[in-house]
């Protein structure tokens, strides 16, 4: 009875070892086959058909490419691949370039260090010499993939304008037949290319500028809007010589007053940016009609719109005596004040900064006028709304303007202190030493010591009518 309990004991316990370790056993035997699996797929995928020159195995190389699968395969793998593929597209058949580089447009878009395998194959500077070459579809998918590196790091976009990139770009625009999906990709590439970082030679930037001269003419949204930032980055960095071209102003000025809102938000930031940077570029601006544009689009419902324009017209208000006359005479300055009470911080800020700088040219102007005109157009109301946001920036600009508002009418003996006590303009100044930082809280204080101790009343003032200045 012992022995068969021991026995029935011991099947029990080896039947049950037997079953684990056939289980364990099936599913190594199974991940050991797949593996395999994959394992022959990869060496499928790495070895690239050979071509012989003679275009024998283009449909070999063709079913290599339309099967390929790039989130199946590691770096590895890449650094196999990507020189095979390299090789094989210089020396194949045009159908086989234009599957290869529709391919390099997905693998370029993988992370930097596929790039780098591109770069140390000496890519770019053979996908630029294939521009001329071949048809504009293989064109369209080298400039895509162009775009891919150059989005890649600063590195990659000095590497790309190192070769002759903009001088093959160029001449190939310029050819009469060129379609409008390859303009789409030039014009991409150069807007990603083209970053504020980027440092440019001179002919290079000339080359530049007769590129996007070309494309500005085309009645393309995106063709324009790729333009703008490329012009946005060449005036930011400085490189304004070439956009003082006539037909380049008129054009921006007409995308300015576009129906398009990101054309008018685009066209702003490069004026602006020549404003700010050229007095010669502000003339030739004010000449072609600038401010006629700027009236308009200064009460756009769209904040980003009224912000730039009251950023341009800030930078004029800061240029020279002439710039100042002609936007006083054009009677911009009363929708300009009326902007101070924006409600949106931005258009806010941008007029407050405008406000201090007409402010600081009383040198210049007829002050008698320019105090009669400030008061004509409700300047002060529109201070106190603006006042009563708590703004740092934009009160330090107002209390400053305010300042030099009260000089120029104690120069020409014009009185505003019963003026302030009864719009409340003294109180907000008071008010504003809540939120003030501590050097405009000692202007408020100046202000307030200096000019409203006393409580004398004079009398009221007749405006001019005809004003001119």
């Amino acid at each position: 009875m012992f022995d068969s309990k021991l026995k029935q004991k011991y099947d029990q316990i080896f039947s049950h070892n037997w079953e684990e370790r056939k289980g364990k056993f099936a599913v190594e035997l199974r991940k050991h086959k797949r593996y395999e699996s994959i394992k022959k797929k990869r060496m499928q995928r790495t070895q690239v058909p050979e071509n012989s020159g003679k275009n024998d195995n283009d449909a070999e190389i063709l079913q290599y490419i339309s099967n390929f699968n790039i989130e199946d395969l590691t770096y590895h793998d890449y650094c196999f691949i990507i020189p095979k593929l390299i090789t094989t597209m210089l020396d194949s058949s045009e159908e086989v370039i234009k599957a290869i580089s529709l391919l390099f447009c997905s693998i370029t878009s993988k992370n930097e260090e596929i790039i780098d395998l591109f770069i140390s194959c000496d890519f770019i500077t053979y996908a630029v010499d294939l521009f001329t070459f071949y048809s504009q579809e293989v064109t369209e998918n080298l400039l895509w993939a162009l775009g891919n590196i150059a989005a890649t790091g600063y590195k990659y976009r000095v590497c790309i304008l190192e070769t002759k990139f903009l001088d093959i770009l160029r001449e190939l625009l310029l050819k009469t037949e060129v379609k409008i999906d390859l303009i789409k990709h030039a014009s991409r590439c150069l807007r990603i290319l083209i970053e504020k970082d980027v440092e440019l030679k001179d002919f290079q930037v000339v080359e530049l500028y007769e590129i996007v001269k070309e494309l500005l003419m085309l009645d393309f949204t995106k063709v324009n809007m790729n333009c703008l930032y490329v012009l946005d980055s060449l005036s930011h960095n400085g490189y304004i010589k070439g956009i003082m071209d006539v037909e380049i102003l008129k054009r921006i000025l007409f995308f300015l007053g576009s129906n398009d809102d990101r054309l008018k938000i685009s066209a702003c930031i490069v004026i602006g940016n020549i404003i700010y940077q050229s007095e010669t570029g502000t003339n030739l601006l004010l000449d072609v009609g600038i401010l006629d544009i700027i009236d308009h689009n200064i009460e756009s419902l769209n904040p980003s719109i009224r912000k730039e324009s009251c950023w341009i017209l800030q930078n004029i208000l800061a240029g020279s005596e002439s710039q100042v006359k002609a936007v006083l005479n054009h009677y911009l300055i009363p929708k300009f004040i009326a902007s101070i009470g924006d409600i949106n911080f931005g258009v806010r800020l941008e007029a407050s900064y405008g406000m201090k700088n007409l402010s600081l040219q009383n040198k210049n102007l007829s002050l008698s006028n320019l105090v009669l005109k400030f008061l004509e157009y409700n300047v002060l109301n529109h201070i106190v709304t603006s006042l009563q946001i708590k703004d740092k920036k934009t009160i330090s600009n107002l209390v400053y303007f305010i300042e030099n508002l009260l000089k120029c009418a104690n120069e020409v003996n014009i009185n505003l202190v019963s003026l302030f006590i009864s719009t409340g303009l003294q109180k907000s100044l008071e008010l504003c030493y809540l939120v003030a930082d501590q050097a405009t809280c000692y202007k408020i204080s100046s202000i307030l010591d200096y000019y409203f101790n006393d409580e004398e009343v004079l009398s009221d003032y007749e405006f001019n009518d005809d004003f001119v200045i």
